[in-house]
């Protein structure tokens, strides 16, 4: 008995030593082939990268005007366009503005920037609105437009140029020279999240 729990023994520190040595093999092949043509991933120069940076929380307490934030976008210009319930707010890297309700927007839900750098703004109760960052004036498309709902929840572009968004009341469109369009499609309801890849569209609805 004693010989066998000896045998036994020793053969467990054996398949112990094995798995050692293929592990360290392992790492070794590894660490070699990281390091080939000078071209190796670096795993300390990946955590060491963003160590010149700090983090900053903004908040109605140090500058934002409000303390939520729905979306937030950069334009060509350098811009950071933050969409929030009190409305739309820009930031130049020193201060930010916020757009008085006078100029239409409020409670903003989505933001996009489309390939013309185009700022496109989706509201929650005053339907669609475009900004051309050229001269900072806003178009609206509204219910009295032809839009099916006031509150749009999504806005994407296809490879067209056309402007893709949805509403609470199925998808629409703008093309590129501006038209609004409904998608006629009464099995498409409350509209929230659009995603296109090279070749198709994902629509995620709720009935």
């Amino acid at each position: 008995m004693d010989n066998s729990y000896t045998r036994d023994k020793a053969r467990s520190r054996g398949i112990f030593l094995k798995t050692v040595f293929v592990f360290l093999l392992l790492l070794t092949i590894i660490a070699a082939s990281f390091s080939i043509n000078g071209n190796a991933l670096n795993i300390p120069s990946l955590i060491e990268k963003g160590s010149g940076y700090t983090s900053v929380l903004y908040d109605n307490s140090n500058g934002l005007p409000t303390s939520e934030a729905n979306c937030i976008v950069q334009t060509g210009d350098g811009f950071i366009w933050i969409g929030s319930y009190s409305g739309l707010i820009r930031y130049n890297g020193n201060e930010f503005y916020r757009y008085p309700s006078s100029s239409g927007i409020s409670s903003v839900v989505c933001l996009y920037v489309d390939s013309r750098d185009r700022l496109w703004i989706g509201t929650n109760d005053n339907g669609l609105a475009v900004m051309d960052t050229d001269n900072m004036e806003f178009k609206f498309y509204k219910r009295s437009d032809g839009l099916s709902s006031s509150s749009v929840r999504a806005i994407s572009e296809d490879s067209n140029g056309n402007i893709i968004f949805g509403t609470t009341m199925g998808i629409a469109y703008i093309d590129k020279d501006l038209k609004l369009h409904n998608i006629d499609e009464p099995q498409i309801r409350y509209k929230f999240r659009l995603s296109r890849s090279r070749k198709s569209w994902l629509c995620i609805f709720r009935r």
